[in-house]
């Protein structure tokens, strides 16, 4: 950060040239125009719904294999301490999996539209 000076409040710094490095103002510039709030909204619905899918498969095979491991039924699971802290500890997995896969879909929907369109 040497070199750099804080001029007009914050978010805007400059460096001895005048040439803005971080902006706020730009930053809100982009969302405004059309094309770059609606690649915005298709990679976060796609990368929402990917998490959801994710975490829904992951669970149901979090909870067959417990189901599996220990032999009870889907009802008994609910006092299984050992249960619950094995769903937590693969929901971070799940989450990241979603996230990677929900980055690819939202960049091949958005490359799908951006050639259909003139």
């Amino acid at each position: 950060m040497q070199g750099l000076h804080p001029i007009g409040g914050v978010g805007l710094l400059v460096n001895k040239r005048g040439s803005s490095l971080i902006s706020a103002s730009n930053a809100l510039r982009t969302l405004k125009e059309p094309a770059q709030l609606r690649k915005n909204l298709i990679y976060l619905c796609a990368i929402l719904a990917c998490i959801f899918l994710s975490v829904s498969v992951g669970s149901e095979l979090v909870t067959y294999y417990q189901m599996f491991a220990t032999g009870q039924q889907r009802h008994e699971l609910g006092d299984d301490l050992g249960f619950g802290l094995l769903l937590f500890i693969c929901l971070v997995p799940e989450v990241i999996i979603g996230v990677v896969l929900g980055a690819f879909v939202g960049r091949y929907i958005h490359l799908k539209l951006a050639n259909r369109e003139p």
